[in-house]
């Protein structure tokens, strides 16, 4: 619901003298926040550029934010925060554990994955059934803008299997 207000927000027009409150606009709030330089601002770049191409300038500061609180959402890096950052072929969601997040000016905000695998999605636990693949895999960098969701997820196992419970019926993944 709150990713719908801000689409539909952003079609709105305002003149330059009208105030806007953060639903109308974009409002981010960084946590500490560490300048990038040398190898590690090069191994931003080059994990950047697998998924979103850039042409980069002297002007793109690279920095690493522990913490960061996108239009009222906090996102903090932790071995049980998951972000839903895309669907299988099946319709499943996908989720990625929260491992950095990476702020470069004038590109936006990135966040750095690592990719879990959904094997199913349990009807009556509402949930999707997931788990840290087998296979050693790089991440998975998403630009926040780009992500499906805004809500942070996070796993349980009451059983030994890793659910993600929704706070919504989803009735059309089986």
């Amino acid at each position: 619901m709150k990713h719908q207000k801000i689409e539909c927000a952003d079609a709105i027009v305002f003149d330059e003298d009208t105030d806007t409150s953060p639903l109308f606009g974009r409002e981010e709030k960084t946590g500490n926040a560490k300048v990038l330089i040398g190898d590690d601002a090069k191994y931003v770049k080059e994990s950047v550029n697998r998924f979103y191409p850039f042409r980069w300038t002297d002007e793109n500061h690279l920095f690493q934010c522990n913490t960061i609180t996108i239009n009222g959402t906090l996102y903090k890096p932790g071995k049980n925060t998951l972000l839903h950052f895309d669907n299988t072929d099946d319709g499943l969601p996908e989720f990625g554990r929260l491992v950095k997040i990476w702020q470069i000016l004038g590109m936006g905000t990135f966040f750095a994955l690592q990719p879990m695998d959904t094997l199913t999605f349990d009807v009556d636990m509402n949930a999707a059934v997931i788990e840290e693949s087998p296979m050693p895999q790089g991440y998975q960098i998403c630009r926040s803008d780009d992500i499906p969701s805004y809500q942070v997820f996070h796993a349980y196992s009451p059983s030994g299997k890793l659910y993600i419970p929704f706070k919504q019926y989803v009735s059309h993944c089986k």
